[in-house]
């Protein structure tokens, strides 16, 4: 469980999210990122289930509490392939902490992490890009159909589905 605690502080401070969970936006954007990241394949060992926001895990949120402050996590280092791994998917986390004027950072972490869900648990097809905005809209997720097609696409384009 240690090894999986450390794995989370290092990865987060790799892609520069922060592990904090000061904020809800914090805890929110954090459980969103190791959610993309496990569905890329580096693999955390976290259980998902759907929640009000999307993809939620009460363990990530448990261990980063208990992470917090810890020194323990300086005396490690990324492995190499899970370093190049997080690198390849750098532009992809770059583009999300972003905020622009119509769409916080919070918000575009819950709207890939919920699509990316939707599609890697089978319950949409990628190329179905309207059931997938109706699906978010039944779970009450307000994604316009550009939102929807957009984040598909930048999905693809990073191998995620």
């Amino acid at each position: 469980m240690a090894d999986r605690k450390i794995l989370l502080k290092l990865a987060a401070n790799q892609i520069g999210v922060s592990s904090e969970q000061d904020t809800f936006d914090n805890r929110l954007i954090l459980q969103k990122a190791i959610y993309i990241l496990q569905a890329s394949g580096l693999n955390f060992g976290y259980r998902y289930s759907w929640y009000i926001r999307g993809p939620y895990c009460p363990d990530v949120t448990y261990e980063a509490f208990d992470m917090k402050g810890s020194p323990l996590v300086s005396q490690y280092r990324l492995g190499p392939q899970t370093k190049n791994k997080l690198d390849r998917l750098s532009n992809l986390f770059s583009d999300l902490k972003r905020d622009d004027v119509n769409d916080s950072s919070a918000r575009k972490f819950e709207r890939f992490a919920s699509i990316l869900f939707v599609l890697k648990t089978g319950q949409s097809k990628v190329t179905d890009t309207i059931e997938i905005r109706e699906r978010m809209e039944k779970a009450n997720k307000l994604y316009t159909q550009k939102e929807v097609d957009t984040t598909v696409t930048i999905l693809q384009g990073h191998h995620l589905v």
